[in-house]
């Protein structure tokens, strides 16, 4: 009993494999989402495609987060979710960044004058009269900039916006495009993750073997060090009198994790509560069995 215990609080290999997982798609959506960021600038004031653009972009971020979650097979989807909205939000919010820092760029070398261009900052002299014109602050009054006719040809939002949308459609329509660009990233996530549907007939509760406390201080360790087939030749020693049962909760269709538990032993040879529960990812989980079932075999 006591040896299972600080097995049941310590980090295993799964753990932290999936830990890191989590880490990585973070990491893998940031860096697509900066890409599609910079990509979405160059198609500024030329190709770019209402709608369509921000929705691909998403697409192809949420495939990078998916890539990393497929990869690692997380059994639970939040992480890769938040991961995907998030990075969505940057790309989106990254285009509009660019696409207003070149808006205004463009309006200094057109409208500054001189005495603008020899002032400290020439971009705020600009600001400052768009801020006039439109009757709203900082990028609103870009926004608002651009919806007028005469600023459509700036507008983030491409095609749709020539002729001029006025204030209130051009943010709806961007607020739009934002929510189709998080929304494209996280659909595009979660058709790429395994998948939650398990058939009720598909799931599997197997002991697979029984063993005494030092058989199972020994499996713990080396579960521990990642030695899984040592882990499974260490299982297939018999012992005289088995106080635990280490049982493979999984499922038999896809390729999730492994759970593995451990159950006390009652005096006829039913199982109590388990004391210890550990995720192993399904490659190490049938290496593991498979070491088991040899060396039985090889024994018998």
């Amino acid at each position: 009993m006591s040896a299972a215990k600080p097995a049941a609080t310590s980090s295993s290999p799964s753990e932290m494999r999936y830990a890191l997982g989590s880490a990585l798609m973070l990491l893998a959506g940031v860096a697509a989402a900066i890409a599609l960021a910079f990509l979405l600038r160059m198609t500024y004031r030329g190709t770019y495609i209402t709608f369509v653009m921000p929705a691909f972009a998403g697409w192809l971020v949420g495939a990078a987060v998916g890539a990393v979650g497929q990869r690692f097979a997380p059994t639970e989807r939040t992480p890769a979710i938040l991961a995907a909205a998030l990075a969505g939000l940057i790309a989106f919010v990254g285009y509009e960044v660019l696409a207003y820092l070149d808006a205004v760029q463009f309006l200094v070398a057109k409208l500054a004058t001189p005495a603008d261009h020899m002032a400290a900052n020439p971009m705020d002299a600009v600001l400052a009269m768009l801020e006039r014109e439109t009757g709203h602050e900082g990028y609103l009054a870009y926004l608002g900039f651009v919806g007028s006719d005469h600023g459509a040809a700036l507008s983030p939002l491409g095609l749709l916006a020539k002729g001029g949308l006025g204030f209130g459609l051009t943010v709806a329509l961007v607020a739009v495009e934002g929510v189709l660009c998080v929304g494209g990233a996280v659909f595009s996530t979660i058709r790429r993750l395994p998948s939650l549907r398990v058939e009720a007939d598909s799931r599997r509760e197997v002991i697979i073997a029984r063993t005494d406390e030092g058989g199972l201080l020994a499996l713990m360790k080396r579960v521990d060090a990642a030695a899984w087939e040592e882990a499974g030749r260490g299982l297939a020693a018999r012992p005289e009198a088995a106080t635990h049962a280490v049982l493979f909760d999984y499922d038999a269709v896809g390729n999730a994790p492994y759970t593995m538990r451990i159950h006390p032993l009652t005096a006829d040879d039913g199982l109590e509560r388990a004391v210890a529960e550990r995720r192993v990812p399904a490659t190490a989980a049938r290496a593991l069995w498979d070491a088991l079932r040899e060396a039985r075999g090889a024994a018998a």
